[in-house]
């Protein structure tokens, strides 16, 4: 089975000779082999959609930061001529600099610089420990092994705005055995860094099993031939500081001989859903068969 991986480590290298892709790469493919996070080498992006939605988006999500800057050509300036690398490896760095000096990020950082470049700008400011190389295949061999003695170690980023569902349950009664009552949980962990005190989250559950069972949250709206939805608002609940875990929708239920030989019921799914402002909406389902133990 693949396991997947954690958020990305970004590759900022040349794209002007084939050797230079082909490094690019190598490097992408060292991380995602020997680490647990993706290796990210990005093609030309032509457009401004592109580079906010590729460029741009990869390097807040980095997890690290790899760049390499080979030789592009002597420039004159009044305080004579030096050679100068790529101006696109030149931005991403300087992207990597602000990360991390501005906004505190963790990034690990490792820049290989072609003999004779000239070191200039922010990057005098990032590259504390820089590599030189000649050849491409020194780089390689570098960053490889860099990875295998723990010298390189991307570290994960904790989002601003973050949160884990957990669909549980808890058994009542099982009475004379005949009938199992059960309670269903949502339970929502903030595990960001912001505080979330705009948000809702919603339930759908099977009716089958509700019969007089009491429901903690607020109905709304929607209502299928298998499932009840109830939803909640931070309205109704509190905000949620980073580390807080709360219960929000509580569903008392039950199982009984009839509904467990029918067996329609234990094929359905349960389905917690949950949206804030400024964050992806976050889904998790359970097989309702694993909510019961009858």
């Amino acid at each position: 089975m693949t396991v997947p991986k954690q958020d990305l480590v970004f590759i900022s290298c040349g794209q002007y000779r084939k050797e230079e892709i082909d490094l690019g790469k190598a490097l992408a493919a060292a991380v995602t082999d020997l680490t647990p996070f993706e290796g990210y080498f990005a093609q030309n992006q032509t457009s401004l959609e592109s580079l906010s939605q590729h460029i741009f988006g990869a390097l807040n999500r980095a997890s690290g930061f790899v760049a390499v800057m080979h030789h592009r050509g002597s420039v004159t300036t009044p305080h004579g001529g030096h050679v100068r690398a790529s101006v696109w490896v030149e931005q991403e760095i300087a992207i990597a600099a602000f990360l991390r000096q501005a906004l505190g990020r963790d990034l690990p950082v490792v820049v290989y610089i072609q003999k004779g470049v000239h070191r200039e700008g922010v990057r005098e400011q990032l590259l504390l420990g820089p590599v030189e190389f000649e050849t491409e295949a020194q780089v390689l061999v570098d960053f490889t092994a860099r990875i295998r003695e723990g010298r390189f170690g991307p570290v994960r980023q904790t989002p601003h705005k973050d949160i884990e569902l957990e669909i549980g349950y808890r058994t009542i009664s099982r009475g004379s055995g005949a009938v199992h009552q059960y309670s269903c949980y949502l339970a929502i962990a903030n595990t960001g860094l912001e505080a979330l005190a705009d948000y809702w989250v919603e339930l759908q559950f099977p009716k089958l099993v509700l019969a007089e069972g009491r429901i903690y949250g607020v109905v709304r709206e929607r209502e299928t031939n298998t499932h009840i939805l109830i939803r909640h608002t931070a309205a109704e609940l509190r905000t949620l500081y980073p580390g807080d875990r709360l219960e929000t929708i509580t569903i008392e239920y039950h199982m009984d001989q009839n509904i467990y030989d029918d067996a329609t019921v234990l094929k359905e799914v349960v389905t917690a859903s949950f949206g804030a402002p400024g964050m992806p909406s976050v889904r998790v389902e359970k097989p309702f068969r694993e909510l019961q133990e009858f």
